[in-house]
């Protein structure tokens, strides 16, 4: 197996700066940023791990360690996540759903996986730390 870091374009990046931009200032949000405010504005639900059921909690692990998107049709959205990890995990992972939340993600079928992980995973950090490097490694592919 070969693990090698995937790179967006320097458009790419651009275009996530922006859209990180128009939905912080679309949902009134300032830094520090309070990602639960943000998104309930957005409409999305959080739903730590620990709330769940033994086998949906079971469920959830299996599906992610960190966290994970439900979404139908834009209507609603909830994003369930592992409390038992640090603080700024939780935030990271988060902010990494709510990135393939407005990138609408689950919608587009004709861009590949490691793609959308990339854009949601730099979505996340600067929208978090607002300062990204211009090529910052996003994503581990295994192979």
């Amino acid at each position: 197996m070969v693990k090698f870091k995937m790179y967006l374009d320097d458009e790419t990046y651009e275009e996530l700066k922006g859209e990180v931009a128009h939905y912080l200032v679309q949902c009134s949000m300032s830094y520090p940023l309070n990602i639960d405010n943000f998104a309930y504005k957005l409409g999305i639900e959080f739903i730590p791990y620990s709330e769940l059921g033994k086998e949906a909690r079971i469920f959830a692990m299996h599906t992610s360690q960190d966290g994970f998107l439900c979404e139908k049709n834009r209507v609603y959205a909830s994003v369930f996540f592992n409390d038992e990890k640090k603080i700024e995990r939780q935030n990271m992972s988060k902010m990494h759903e709510i990135g393939h939340y407005v990138l609408d993600h689950n919608s587009t079928r004709n861009k590949p996986d490691e793609e959308k992980e990339a854009e949601s995973k730099f979505f996340a950090r600067y929208a978090i730390i607002k300062k990204t490097p211009r090529r910052c490694p996003m994503t581990r592919i295994m192979f």
